[in-house]
């Protein structure tokens, strides 16, 4: 599956999650950010995806976070340490533009990922 093809089907997809208009979404158009997804249409997005491209997500690899994020010293009582942020700077390129902060809520990071991150994932899982 070539990589407009599936752009265009995540963009269908969160155009009718969120009642925004595909033409008013670009790339780099984040899900909360720019598009005002709260966090039940996070998770009905991502279910949207699982079922759409045939595909299952778990959190950790759904933002290409490896399972140890997952544990105590990376987030605490659901928010981000600054030991997780530091793991999150090193795991993705251009992280520090997402505007995420040691005490942040996962939801905000989950939410501040753009439909061109969610395309790239998506590419990975269907190769």
């Amino acid at each position: 599956m070539e990589r407009k093809e599936i752009e265009e089907r995540v963009k269908g997809l969160v155009s009718n999650a969120l009642g925004v208009s595909e033409a008013e979404m670009a790339p780099e158009s984040r899900l909360v950010g720019d598009l005002g997804a709260g966090s039940i249409d996070i998770i009905d997005i991502s279910f949207q995806i699982e079922q759409e491209f045939e595909i299952e997500i778990t959190p950790t690899e759904f933002w290409n976070m490896s399972d140890d994020l997952g544990n105590g010293e990376y987030f605490v009582d659901g928010q981000i340490t600054e030991a997780g942020l530091e793991t999150l700077r090193r795991r993705f390129v251009g992280f520090d533009r997402l505007g995420i902060a040691a005490g942040d809520s996962l939801l905000k990071l989950v939410g501040a990922f753009s439909i061109s991150m969610i395309v790239d994932y998506i590419e990975t899982k269907v190769a």
